[in-house]
């Protein structure tokens, strides 16, 4: 097709914008069809604004001697930290809200949840060493369910038979109906009110809702946070280049404003950067002037490698089954016999650890589908360019995620330079040594790498005519994609005699630990220097190697001390 003009760029950034609206009022639905009102951005950020003042409250009341209506709850309380129970309460009150129901069902729902935390705090006073492997378990897994995480650690209270007197209901009610007077009396985010009972039609009830403030400022938060995350994409023409901070890459108003060029959340540190970015500027323009195209031939490997399931450096797309379960549904634990009860355990360990790989699969599934169809659409096009951006380090980013220079393998080997550069002899070798890195033979000299990609030709060139039949060699590659890419190439420059054929690869050439490797550069560190690959060395340093070498030195030194 003909190259797009400004018309399509601005129409593309319009659909970006979009679709990151609707990606965030999906998250809305999805949160309210579920009762989790308390996960949507603008609850989590009234919660943290009142969870202070809330708990300052309940510390004062706490801390009063006189007896007052509600003085035989305050040791229910006590025995809770006031910032937890004020969350807890404000994050029950906002999932209420999106299915009112009345005062003492909402109070009893606070009270249950304030008693569970009592009741994992004497959880964590008497088998501290469990409870802390099952709270750095759900870090490792990444859980930030507060539902799912609550549910783990009941259930492991009950099954260590923590000491325990349950309140009454009574109790819970008045515990949550007081926690909810400190909301109603430090914010102005709920107001009581009566209503006819459902199914009643002459009875009353108090329920509570959110006040006509809070819905205004949530609907007002809502409509500026759902711009703030738009899908941004390649552009179809040469992004603008940055002549500020705030001036570049995007053309659209709305874009621009969510895309600085330095990635800072304080517009006062933003501003310390004006005027003082010159090389950092010209660097970021040069990566944006850069034109890229998609690699055709990958991609349809790619979509048939994942259509088939075939596990070739690509998350499984089919879920990891779970075996059934070796005793009976329904028996309960105390009826198991011995062989039963440790059968049962060892099936419930496996199947935890499958649980987990597939939330992680399909985390990384999403991935790549979002990148076959953002290769799908820019295959129609000759070329396309990325806006790059930094971070407050300095470090240079595309605002794509998924398909672009600095994404994951797969993703990488689909993108191409769109216009290509005459292979010479100096070329040829970079390009080999090139072949030999994505193999996982960077450990080597370069001179080694040229050596056993000639003598690898014929399996490379085998693996470009038919890469499916001669998975073997490639499947097994450190980044299989990015080589696989290779040898579709080597494959045609040998077609065209090599030298002088044009090539489109990129070729990746890596740091040696960035930050290490600045500071020995700019300290003239001779040790990190060479360690770090600034010093000429036929062989490639590896500080990591070192260091862990170092470490091992140093444990045996300690153990042989200590055998003495």
């Amino acid at each position: 097709m003909d190259q797009p003009g400004i018309k399509e760029q601005i129409d593309l950034e319009k659909r970006m914008v979009a679709f990151g609206i609707s990606r965030y009022n999906t998250t809305i639905d999805k949160a309210q069809d579920k009762g989790r009102g308390a996960d949507i951005q603008s609850a989590h950020k009234l919660m943290q604004e009142f969870v202070n003042p809330v708990a300052l409250a309940l510390s004062s009341w706490l801390a009063e001697v006189s007896p007052g209506r509600n003085h035989k709850y305050r040791p229910l309380l006590q025995v809770v930290d006031p910032e937890v129970a004020a969350y807890l309460t404000l994050r029950a009150i906002f999932d209420h809200f999106t299915q009112i129901s009345p005062l003492a069902s909402l109070g009893a729902r606070i009270g249950m949840l304030v008693e569970d935390e009592a009741k994992f705090k004497r959880f964590k006073e008497e088998h501290g060493d469990y409870y802390d492997t099952i709270i750095q378990d759900f870090k490792k897994k990444g859980t930030v369910n507060y539902r799912h995480m609550h549910r783990v650690l009941t259930l492991k209270a009950h099954t260590k038979e923590v000491t325990w007197n349950d309140w009454t209901n009574e109790d819970r009610v008045a515990v949550g109906v007081k926690l909810i007077d400190f909301v109603l009396q430090e914010t102005d985010l709920i107001e009581k009110r009566q209503e006819r009972a459902r199914g009643r039609k002459m009875a009353m009830q108090t329920v509570i809702v959110p006040s006509g403030s809070c819905i205004t400022w949530m609907k007002n938060f809502d409509e500026y946070a759902q711009l703030l995350n738009p899908d941004r994409s390649p552009c179809v023409i040469e992004p603008d280049p940055w002549i500020s901070v705030s001036q570049g890459g995007y053309y659209t108003p709305q874009l621009r404003r969510r895309t600085p060029l330095v990635k800072v959340k304080n517009k006062y540190h933003l501003e310390l950067f004006e005027d003082k970015l010159g090389k950092v500027t010209e660097a970021v323009n040069t990566l944006q002037s850069t034109p890229w195209s998609i690699n055709k031939d990958i991609y349809n490997i790619l979509k048939e490698v994942w259509d088939k399931s075939i596990p070739i450096g690509l998350p499984q797309s089919e879920p990891y089954t779970i075996t059934e379960s070796p005793v009976p549904k329904g028996i309960s634990k105390d009826k198991m016999t011995k062989e039963q009860l440790e059968g049962f355990n060892e099936w419930k360990s496996e199947a935890r650890v499958v649980h987990t790989m597939n939330k992680e699969r399909v985390s990384k599934c999403f991935q790549v589908i979002r990148v076959l169809r953002l290769a799908r659409e820019y295959m129609e096009y000759n070329k396309f360019w990325f806006v790059y951006q930094c971070d407050f380090r300095g470090r240079i980013y595309s605002t794509v995620s998924g398909l672009s220079p600095q994404g994951p393998d797969f993703a990488k080997a689909l993108l191409r330079f769109s216009e290509g550069k005459p292979l010479t002899e100096r070329g040829l070798y970079w390009l080999r040594v090139h072949g030999a890195n994505t193999y996982g033979k960077d450990k080597i000299s370069y001179d080694d790498r040229v050596k056993w990609c000639i003598e690898n030709t014929r399996s490379i060139l085998q693996t470009a005519e038919d890469p499916i039949s001669n998975r073997a060699f490639w499947e097994n590659a450190d980044k299989p994609w990015q080589f696989l890419a290779f040898c579709l190439e080597y494959n045609r420059c040998s077609n065209d005699g090599f030298l002088g054929a044009s090539s489109y690869l990129p070729i990746a050439l890596d740091g040696s630990c960035n930050g290490l490797q600045n500071f020995s550069a700019m300290l003239r560190d001779s040790v990190g220097g060479a360690t770090t690959n600034l010093t000429d060395s036929k062989i490639p340093a590896d500080i990591y190697n070192e260091v862990a070498r170092v470490c091992t030195q140093k444990l045996g030194t300690r153990e042989d001390e200590l055998a003495k």
